[in-house]
Formats: structure tokens, sequence, C-alpha cells
């Protein structure tokens, strides 16, 4: 089992305008529980546009405003859209190409809700 723990700078301002973009630093810290017990810490950064609200319908339920978000990761460059749902966190996620395009089979969303908010 491994937990994962983030630095303050890995939270995101909710103060963003429609397509603002800024740069958030992070450090992260991995302390696996596995034999031999470890713990590691690295350095991560995104580039975070905010492309507005979206309503989405997803697991036979409609989320309205949800907060759609691009981030490309420092220092990978792995570029992913993720919508966010108030009283949910991530529903839906897709990762994009070099050109901007969907990468097919990457679309992770949520499937069932047990309990909601």
């Amino acid at each position: 089992m491994n937990i994962s723990v983030y630095s303050d700078g890995a939270k995101i301002p909710l103060d963003l305008a429609v397509g603002q973009t800024i740069q958030i630093n992070w450090t992260t810290t991995d302390n696996s529980l596995y034999s031999p017990p470890s713990v590691t810490t690295r350095s991560e950064g995104a580039v975070i546009t905010f492309n507005g609200y979206e309503d989405l319908t997803i697991a036979g339920r409609a989320f309205l405003n949800t907060c759609k978000l691009t981030d490309k990761y420092i220092p990978t460059g792995k570029t992913s859209v993720v919508w966010l749902a108030k009283g949910f966190g991530p529903i839906r996620s897709e990762e994009l190409d070099e050109k901007g395009v969907v990468v097919p089979g990457s679309r992770k969303e949520i499937s069932a809700i047990l309990a909601a908010p």
C-alpha cells in the first residue's frame, strides 16, 4: 500500500477567470508500506488552464456547472482534462496527445454513485 501526501502548493485557486492559466508547484511525499517500508519525496508542478463550466450527465446523475481544467504536468509534459463537481471532486478525466486530441481509451469517469451529498 502506498500513501501520497501533497504540499500546500498543490492547491488550485478558486478565483480563476475562464481562460486563465496558472502554474502551481508542490512536493509529493510517497510512503510505501511494503517491505521494506520507504519514503520518497519529489518536486512536481502543473500548468493549469480553467476552461470554464460544463453540465455533464454521468452514472445517471446530472452534474451542473462542473469545473473543467486542462493540466499539463511538469516535467512529464503529460496533458489531461479533468472535470470537477461540487461535493464529488473529479468525475471525469481524459488524456490529450501532443496535438491536443483525446487519446483513445483514456477517458476515466465515475461509474456509480453509492452515496451523494
